[in-house]
Protein backbone atom coordinates (compact mmCIF):
# COMPACT_ATOMS: atom_id res chain seq x y z
CA UNK A 1 0.00 0.00 0.00
CA UNK A 2 1.40 3.35 -0.98
CA UNK A 3 1.73 6.04 1.38
CA UNK A 4 -0.77 9.04 1.04
CA UNK A 5 0.74 12.18 -0.78
CA UNK A 6 1.44 14.96 1.34
CA UNK A 7 -1.32 16.54 -0.30
CA UNK A 8 -4.09 13.96 0.38
CA UNK A 9 -2.52 13.62 4.16
CA UNK A 10 -3.28 17.81 4.48
CA UNK A 11 -6.79 16.77 3.63
CA UNK A 12 -7.38 14.35 5.27
CA UNK A 13 -6.06 15.69 8.57
CA UNK A 14 -8.25 18.87 7.24
CA UNK A 15 -11.45 16.92 7.51
CA UNK A 16 -10.29 15.58 11.06
CA UNK A 17 -9.81 19.23 12.21
CA UNK A 18 -13.06 20.20 10.16
CA UNK A 19 -14.85 17.72 12.38
CA UNK A 20 -13.63 18.15 15.67
CA UNK A 21 -13.96 22.22 15.54
CA UNK A 22 -16.73 23.20 12.96
CA UNK A 23 -16.66 24.83 9.63
CA UNK A 24 -15.94 28.40 10.85
CA UNK A 25 -14.48 27.80 14.10
CA UNK A 26 -11.39 25.13 12.99
CA UNK A 27 -7.98 26.80 11.95
CA UNK A 28 -5.43 26.59 9.46
CA UNK A 29 -3.09 25.88 12.22
CA UNK A 30 -5.70 23.41 13.78
CA UNK A 31 -5.20 21.82 10.36
CA UNK A 32 -1.83 21.27 10.64
CA UNK A 33 -1.68 19.65 13.63
CA UNK A 34 -4.21 17.07 12.11
CA UNK A 35 -2.01 16.99 9.28
CA UNK A 36 1.20 16.82 11.06
CA UNK A 37 2.78 19.60 8.40
CA UNK A 38 4.38 23.16 8.67
CA UNK A 39 2.79 26.15 7.66
CA UNK A 40 5.09 26.48 4.55
CA UNK A 41 4.29 23.04 3.26
CA UNK A 42 0.40 23.75 3.63
CA UNK A 43 0.91 26.39 1.70
CA UNK A 44 2.88 25.20 -1.00
CA UNK A 45 -0.61 23.06 -1.46
CA UNK A 46 -3.38 25.48 -0.68
CA UNK A 47 -3.73 28.86 -0.59
CA UNK A 48 -5.98 29.54 2.41
CA UNK A 49 -8.60 27.61 4.31
CA UNK A 50 -10.94 28.49 1.54
CA UNK A 51 -8.65 26.50 -1.01
CA UNK A 52 -8.64 23.32 0.98
CA UNK A 53 -12.48 23.47 1.64
CA UNK A 54 -13.10 23.65 -1.86
CA UNK A 55 -10.61 21.01 -2.97
CA UNK A 56 -12.73 18.68 -0.26
CA UNK A 57 -15.83 20.35 -1.84
CA UNK A 58 -14.80 19.21 -5.27
CA UNK A 59 -13.07 15.92 -4.58
CA UNK A 60 -16.76 14.98 -2.47
CA UNK A 61 -18.86 15.88 -5.25
CA UNK A 62 -16.74 14.38 -8.05
CA UNK A 63 -17.25 11.06 -6.31
CA UNK A 64 -20.75 11.59 -5.41
CA UNK A 65 -20.90 12.12 -9.58
CA UNK A 66 -18.84 8.66 -10.09
CA UNK A 67 -20.61 6.69 -7.63
CA UNK A 68 -24.04 7.69 -9.65
CA UNK A 69 -22.85 6.83 -12.80
CA UNK A 70 -21.92 3.27 -11.57
CA UNK A 71 -25.25 2.69 -9.54
CA UNK A 72 -27.16 3.29 -12.94
CA UNK A 73 -24.68 1.59 -15.27
CA UNK A 74 -25.07 -1.53 -12.82
CA UNK A 75 -28.96 -1.71 -13.48
CA UNK A 76 -30.48 -2.54 -16.75
CA UNK A 77 -34.48 -1.62 -15.88
CA UNK A 78 -35.25 2.11 -16.56
CA UNK A 79 -36.69 2.72 -13.73
CA UNK A 80 -34.48 0.65 -11.02
CA UNK A 81 -31.70 2.69 -13.21
CA UNK A 82 -33.36 6.10 -12.13
CA UNK A 83 -34.24 4.64 -8.49
CA UNK A 84 -30.48 3.93 -8.08
CA UNK A 85 -29.09 7.48 -8.98
CA UNK A 86 -32.07 8.74 -6.20
CA UNK A 87 -30.47 6.11 -3.64
CA UNK A 88 -26.69 6.66 -4.44
CA UNK A 89 -27.62 10.55 -3.82
CA UNK A 90 -29.27 10.46 -0.56
CA UNK A 91 -26.76 7.52 0.82
CA UNK A 92 -23.83 9.62 -0.17
CA UNK A 93 -25.35 12.75 2.36
CA UNK A 94 -24.84 9.81 4.86
CA UNK A 95 -21.90 8.45 4.22
CA UNK A 96 -20.50 12.17 3.58
CA UNK A 97 -21.07 13.24 7.00
CA UNK A 98 -21.62 16.41 8.59
CA UNK A 99 -18.55 17.99 6.92
CA UNK A 100 -20.10 16.75 3.46
CA UNK A 101 -23.55 18.70 4.02
CA UNK A 102 -21.27 21.77 5.68
CA UNK A 103 -19.82 22.09 2.39
CA UNK A 104 -22.62 21.74 0.18
CA UNK A 105 -24.27 23.96 2.33
CA UNK A 106 -21.25 26.78 1.53
CA UNK A 107 -21.90 25.98 -2.24
CA UNK A 108 -24.76 26.86 -2.31
CA UNK A 109 -24.03 30.58 -1.84
CA UNK A 110 -23.58 32.46 -4.98
CA UNK A 111 -20.44 34.35 -4.64
CA UNK A 112 -18.88 30.88 -2.70
CA UNK A 113 -15.83 29.90 -4.93
CA UNK A 114 -17.67 26.29 -4.75
CA UNK A 115 -20.31 27.87 -6.54
CA UNK A 116 -19.38 26.82 -9.82
CA UNK A 117 -18.93 23.35 -8.91
CA UNK A 118 -22.08 22.47 -7.60
CA UNK A 119 -23.29 23.94 -10.80
CA UNK A 120 -20.96 21.69 -13.00
CA UNK A 121 -22.36 18.80 -10.39
CA UNK A 122 -26.06 19.28 -10.86
CA UNK A 123 -25.50 19.67 -14.47
CA UNK A 124 -24.02 16.14 -14.70
CA UNK A 125 -26.87 14.76 -12.78
CA UNK A 126 -29.39 16.25 -14.60
CA UNK A 127 -27.86 15.35 -17.94
CA UNK A 128 -27.22 11.28 -16.09
CA UNK A 129 -30.86 11.53 -15.18
CA UNK A 130 -32.33 12.91 -18.80
CA UNK A 131 -30.09 10.25 -20.82
CA UNK A 132 -32.16 7.23 -18.44
CA UNK A 133 -34.99 8.73 -18.50
CA UNK A 134 -34.84 9.17 -22.01
CA UNK A 135 -34.43 5.42 -22.66
CA UNK A 136 -36.57 4.73 -19.97
CA UNK A 137 -39.42 7.34 -21.37
CA UNK A 138 -38.70 7.95 -24.70
CA UNK A 139 -38.99 11.33 -24.31
CA UNK A 140 -36.72 14.61 -23.70
CA UNK A 141 -37.98 16.68 -20.63
CA UNK A 142 -36.74 20.21 -19.73
CA UNK A 143 -33.74 20.33 -17.47
CA UNK A 144 -35.53 22.00 -14.98
CA UNK A 145 -37.83 19.00 -14.02
CA UNK A 146 -34.43 17.13 -12.93
CA UNK A 147 -32.76 20.22 -11.49
CA UNK A 148 -35.98 21.45 -9.74
CA UNK A 149 -36.30 17.45 -7.97
CA UNK A 150 -32.54 17.45 -7.34
CA UNK A 151 -32.86 20.91 -5.19
CA UNK A 152 -35.51 19.85 -3.38
CA UNK A 153 -33.53 16.42 -2.27
CA UNK A 154 -30.63 18.83 -1.62
CA UNK A 155 -32.88 21.15 0.03
CA UNK A 156 -34.93 18.23 2.74
CA UNK A 157 -31.09 17.17 3.22
CA UNK A 158 -29.83 20.26 4.75
CA UNK A 159 -33.08 21.11 6.65
CA UNK A 160 -32.99 18.14 8.07
CA UNK A 161 -29.41 18.64 9.41
CA UNK A 162 -30.14 22.27 10.31
CA UNK A 163 -33.24 21.08 12.50
CA UNK A 164 -31.83 18.34 14.24
CA UNK A 165 -27.90 18.65 13.63
CA UNK A 166 -27.72 15.22 11.86
CA UNK A 167 -28.68 13.88 8.84
CA UNK A 168 -29.28 9.56 9.70
CA UNK A 169 -29.92 6.52 7.97
CA UNK A 170 -33.51 6.62 9.09
CA UNK A 171 -33.75 10.42 7.52
CA UNK A 172 -32.21 9.10 4.34
CA UNK A 173 -35.08 6.24 4.59
CA UNK A 174 -37.48 9.16 5.01
CA UNK A 175 -36.61 11.47 2.18
CA UNK A 176 -36.14 8.21 -0.35
CA UNK A 177 -39.77 7.18 0.34
CA UNK A 178 -40.75 11.34 0.05
CA UNK A 179 -38.52 11.24 -3.14
CA UNK A 180 -38.91 8.56 -5.45
CA UNK A 181 -42.71 8.12 -6.10
CA UNK A 182 -42.81 12.10 -6.12
CA UNK A 183 -39.82 11.89 -8.92
CA UNK A 184 -41.81 9.32 -10.64
CA UNK A 185 -44.98 11.63 -10.58
CA UNK A 186 -43.92 14.95 -11.73
CA UNK A 187 -41.98 12.45 -14.47
CA UNK A 188 -45.25 11.20 -15.70
CA UNK A 189 -47.10 14.81 -15.45
CA UNK A 190 -44.82 16.24 -17.33
CA UNK A 191 -44.63 13.72 -19.97
CA UNK A 192 -48.54 14.07 -20.70
CA UNK A 193 -48.47 18.07 -20.06
CA UNK A 194 -48.70 20.57 -22.74
CA UNK A 195 -45.52 22.57 -23.64
CA UNK A 196 -46.87 26.43 -22.58
CA UNK A 197 -45.40 28.93 -25.27
CA UNK A 198 -45.05 32.63 -24.50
Amino acid sequence: MNAPSTRDRILRGAERALVENGLDACSVQQILQEAGVSRRTYYQYFRSKDDILHALYRERVEGLVDHMRSAVDERTDPVQRVTAAIDTYLSYQVLGGPLKRWLQAKAMSPDSPMAPDREKTLDSIVALMDVNVRDALGAKLDPFVYRSLLMGAEGLVLNTQARTGDFTEADRIRIRNVMVPSYFAVLARHMDMPQVED
